[in-house]
């Protein structure tokens, strides 16, 4: 489950999360945005049933930004390999099968010399042919004016990844 929930600090948005998270039978869940300093097992507890039991955050500046990737570790064993402003790497490992795969949470920010940063660092990453990669998450570009859901934005988004 990967979902921008743009805040995780109200009753109405924990009860809409466990809602999908519920209905969606993930083993995997990755939240951008989510604006909270801090987890601790009994916060996550709130909104995540007892069997995701691991994860790892990313804390948000201000009110802003912030990463969490939750995992059941019955299912996966996983291993932090990057930890960024805006990308939360890891390499979850299944038990049953003992197949690896490397997963990104990320959360592009907006404008400015971070932006640039995370487009530097987004290009230049390192994808062997032979490892399966998942790159999920709010990258806070458009591909096409028909992708915004406000007027307005940045036209060059739309040649950066041609």
């Amino acid at each position: 489950l990967c979902w921008n929930v743009r805040g995780i600090n109200s009753d109405q948005k924990l009860l809409a999360l466990r809602n999908a998270i519920d209905s969606s039978g993930c083993s995997v869940i990755c939240l951008q945005e989510t604006q909270r300093a801090s987890f601790d097992k009994s916060f996550v507890r709130t909104f995540c049933p007892k069997r995701f039991d691991k994860f790892e955050v990313v804390p948000s500046l201000g009110a802003s930004r912030g990463l969490i990737t939750l995992w059941d570790s019955s299912t996966f064993i996983g291993d932090l390999i990057c930890s960024e402003s805006f990308a939360l790497g890891m390499k979850f490992t299944s038990l049953q099968t003992a197949k690896s795969w490397n997963m990104f949470n990320m959360y592009g920010p907006c404008d400015g010399p971070v932006r640039a940063s995370f487009t530097s660092w987004l290009f230049d990453l390192d994808i062997p042919n032979d490892e399966d990669w998942l790159l999920c998450g709010d990258f806070n570009y458009i591909r096409a004016p028909d992708n915004r859901n406000k007027p307005r934005g940045n036209v060059n988004d739309n040649f950066n990844f041609l």
